[in-house]
């Protein structure tokens, strides 16, 4: 096995470990266990320390996320549709990767008062994607007909929240120069947006039973009345 087919084994490893049983409880002995490794040693190879293994997981969950909703927002041809898309994107994936999602989650919560956690810098908000930095810099422009909706995620130095806040101001922006939104507080709607699909994670631990599908329509319906242009 290769060495970054090594790390990528390791990194799966300590998502599934600590979606399943806590950041807390997630020692390098359980996550060599569920690797298949012969010895932690094996990790510590591969790893600097805790710290930089789990900014590596971050990193590989903000990737998926961001490169994911890049794809989906970037076919749309005008920037209500993108924002839609943005909405249903984001709400579709925390359904279908529960696993990484709730371990994102478990790294915001219990990761501040730990020494060896990764610092704010590496983007440990709760289901707010990066897609710069983690997909290479392969995040593709979002673009609309005309070609000037919002860029991909971009690793622009921001923590992977403030980019997911600018990727939504930009498509905001867009559509009020074109006239398919009204004018409002850009910064204000981008915030409302993203902490709107933010607190999905922390609903599902209180309520695993939630109807995401139903939280997207209504999320989507809310925003699009609350940016539609007034007739």
């Amino acid at each position: 096995m290769t060495e970054q087919a090594r790390r990528t084994q390791i990194i799966a490893a300590t998502i599934e470990t600590i979606a399943e049983l806590g950041y807390r409880r997630a020692s390098f002995a359980e996550i060599a266990r569920r690797a298949g490794l012969s010895s932690t040693g094996m990790i510590s190879y591969h790893f600097a320390g805790k710290a930089e293994l789990m900014t590596e997981v971050l990193t590989e969950i903000h990737g998926g996320v961001g490169a994911y909703l890049t794809e989906r927002v970037a076919a749309q041809p005008d920037p209500p549709r993108m924002l839609r898309a943005y909405i249903e994107g984001m709400v579709e994936y925390l359904d279908r990767n529960r696993a990484p999602m709730r371990a994102l989650l478990e790294i915001f919560l219990n990761a501040a008062g730990d020494a060896t956690a990764p610092t704010p810098e590496s983007g440990g908000a709760p289901s707010t994607p990066d897609s710069g930095q983690a997909a290479d810099g392969q995040g593709a422009a979002a673009q609309g007909a005309d070609g000037q909706a919002a860029d991909g995620y971009a690793a622009d130095g921001q923590g992977a929240d403030g980019r997911a806040i600018g990727f939504l101001e930009r498509i905001l922006t867009e559509g009020q120069r074109r006239g398919d939104f009204r004018d409002f507080d850009v910064r204000v709607m981008a915030m409302a947006v993203q902490r709107s699909v933010d607190m999905l994670p922390f609903a599902l631990v209180t309520d695993p039973g939630l109807d995401l599908a139903r939280c997207a329509r209504e999320l989507t319906v809310l925003f699009d009345l609350g940016t539609r242009r007034e007739p």
